[in-house]
């Protein structure tokens, strides 16, 4: 979630369905807030090259962890992005059914600072060890997690956005255990 400078963002608000040029084309995305399915993939990234100030997100039905994954890209994207609940949305699409609603959006979001750990593991070896066919290219592996409590567009109803308790620990026991036990007890090549 965003946070936006004191002023917020002002402008109208238009609805661009699924994010596609043809449901943009004729519409005033230049300096709009853009109304869009979270359906749309990364089409958002269309109303934002065409100068939309902001876009705002809806479940428009089955909104699943691949679409949130969608959302996020490598590289940084200077547009805010929101969130807003189905049905005031449906109530906001009929509306813009009539043309653009004028919309002033405010939102501060202030990052805290955690204490995390790092997890290095050493699994002892030798190409002997390997199975033939992974002789011929030495492999590093790696994992990386972030643990931002889930992949979705919000938190869950009354969920934090952090659990203080397992959020450090959760993700790396989730991805190393499977691993380490793996390597303690010989079975790394099942995994």
């Amino acid at each position: 979630t965003p946070s936006l400078g004191p002023d917020g963002v002002r402008g109208p608000m238009i609805y661009g369905g699924q994010g596609e040029l043809k449901a943009l084309d004729g519409q005033p995305v230049q300096g709009s807030v853009v109304l869009l399915d979270f359906a749309c993939g990364q089409n958002y990234l269309h109303a934002a090259s065409l100068g939309a100030k902001a876009i705002v997100f809806f479940d428009n039905g089955g909104v699943n962890r691949e679409q949130a994954a969608d959302k996020f890209l490598k590289v940084p994207v200077d547009i805010p992005r929101f969130w807003l609940e189905r049905q005031d949305a449906l109530d906001l699409v009929a509306r813009l059914q009539d043309g653009p609603v004028a919309v002033h959006l405010n939102a501060r979001m202030d990052w805290e600072g955690v204490e995390a750990h790092n997890v290095y593991g050493y699994l002892p070896g030798s190409p002997e060890m390997l199975p033939a066919k992974s002789r011929e290219k030495p492999q590093v592996w790696q994992d990386q997690t972030i643990h931002l409590g889930r992949a979705g567009p919000r938190p869950r109803s009354g969920e934090r956005s952090r659990d203080r308790r397992s959020a450090p620990a959760s993700g790396t026991a989730q991805r190393i255990s499977p691993a380490l036990l793996g390597a303690l007890f010989g079975d790394l090549w099942a995994l």
